[in-house]
């Protein structure tokens, strides 16, 4: 996805700091996405745009974008379609064998992130031919590390006084510090095939594996201000409540495997002023999301608390105020466990797809130009299942006191203590009776059901 950042008109779309999605005049979601000619359905349940940070930047030869469709492409794509073209070993002369090995350092996580990539390729000459099959291998794998910290304002409100000016300005309903760490590796291999039977007429074979596997721990402290919090003053920009009632405090580990395979053959011949292309393809894309699973702590009691959008490098800040304010909010004991949340979701797309073009070059009145027709026909298979469940709990009043975790490496505020997933987990694993952890069942049908095909 990086990769088509560089080129004119297009923009990107980033997910823990790596572009994920390639935005043409501002669309996105909406494009076409094709590896060697061939559309790829998106892993994901809920956009047809498929993330491009899955697809190894080794394997890749060129990158073609298309801004205005014609009417031998596919229609799925609005905003215009992106082509990935693997590699050729028609694209050097001879063998070739070249490879690499990188390291990245994350300064935040204090951790290092090696990858390995791996290109080989000759020509060969078969059948009375000279030089005429190629055949290329290509490989990449690339583990990352990292750290990173951001906020997540939530929506904005106007229902609220400044008791001064009398204004019901905008103000945000929550405000949602984040400690992630981040564990991304992906793999990709692909094996192609060219054979130049005669200076015009060629066959070809393409393939593709793209492994994505995410992991994600974080923690989160969700500060909400809307509610029953009075107003001390109220701007545009900056807000100052007391009494606010709402404090969350999260933990979640997430886990997310996504899988492309494909497979196109074709040919290409010309004879004369006639051209005739051809391919059939088979792709799959899956997507095994989960268990994502969080752990919420809530405060106790009511505190005062004010915000800004006024410090230019800071994008909001949060301070705590009140004469025990700070204490009372890093005082684990204040937070009481609510919940525990699991979310699997699990989508699976298998394509077949054939295309047949021909076209006939003319000339009218000097000007070159041609008649093209063809077909096209693609069949798909495609099921999903999702749930996501939620376990009230109903034991008696639990603190976050004996699930502290380690101090969070968060440099930007005042963050607070963390919730240790382990041991929140551990004590799931005691407490599932119905005196513990009691099971959300309209919830779960509701949330789970919906999507089920």
């Amino acid at each position: 996805a990086e990769a088509f950042g560089r080129l004119p008109g297009l923009s990107l779309a980033d997910d823990q700091g790596e572009a994920r999605f390639v935005l043409i005049r501002g669309i996105q979601h909406k494009n076409n996405v094709t590896i060697n000619g061939v559309s790829i359905p998106a892993p994901e349940d809920t956009i047809r745009q498929m993330a491009l940070d899955v697809i190894p930047a080794d394997v890749v030869s060129s990158l073609e974008v298309t801004k205005s469709a014609t009417p031998d492409m596919p229609g799925n794509g609005v905003g215009g379609s992106l082509d990935i073209q693997t590699a050729s070993a028609f694209d050097r002369k001879g063998l070739y064998v070249g490879g690499r090995f990188e390291g990245a350092y994350n300064k935040l996580g204090d951790r290092w992130s090696p990858k390995v990539g791996l290109n080989v390729s000759d020509t060969f000459s078969v059948l009375g031919g000279d030089n005429n099959l190629g055949i290329y291998v290509g490989a990449s794998w690339y583990d990352r590390n990292y750290d990173t910290d951001n906020n997540e304002n939530g929506p904005t409100l106007v229902n609220k006084t400044d008791p001064t000016t009398g204004l019901k300005p905008v103000y945000i309903r929550n405000l949602g510090m984040r400690d992630f760490n981040v564990n991304r590796k992906r793999s990709g291999f692909t094996v192609n095939a060219d054979y130049r039977y005669s200076p015009t007429s060629k066959f070809y074979l393409r393939s593709l594996i793209s492994n994505f596997a995410n992991t994600e721990k974080r923690n989160q402290t969700n500060v909400r201000y809307d509610g029953s919090s009075t107003v001390v003053r109220l701007t545009d920009y900056e807000g100052e409540f007391n009494n606010v009632p709402n404090v969350d405090r999260d933990v979640q580990q997430a886990n997310q495997k996504q899988i492309i395979r494909a497979v196109n053959g074709g040919g290409e011949h010309q004879w004369g002023d006639w051209f005739v292309n051809y391919n059939l393809a088979w792709s799959t894309s899956i997507e095994d999301f989960g268990p994502e699973e969080q752990f919420t702590f809530v405060k106790n009691a009511t505190f005062n608390s004010s915000y800004t959008y006024a410090e230019n490098s800071r994008p909001s800040r949060i301070v705590i105020t009140g004469a025990n304010g700070v204490a009372d909010y890093l005082n684990p004991a204040n937070y009481r466990l609510r919940s525990y949340n699991i979310f699997t979701r699990y989508k699976k797309n298998e394509t077949i797809a054939a295309k047949l073009d021909v076209r006939r070059d003319l000339k009218i009145r000097d000007w070159p130009s041609y008649l093209k027709a063809g077909v096209s026909a693609s069949w798909a298979d495609v099921s999903a299942d999702q749930e996501d469940v939620t376990y009230n709990w109903a034991g008696p009043v639990t603190t976050l006191t004996n699930f502290e975790g380690p101090k969070a490496n968060y440099p930007l505020y005042l963050f607070g203590p963390t919730i240790d997933f382990d041991k929140s987990k551990e004590f799931l694993k005691n407490n599932t009776s119905a005196t513990g952890f009691v099971k959300d069942v309209v919830g779960a049908t509701r949330n789970g059901g919906a999507v089920d095909y």
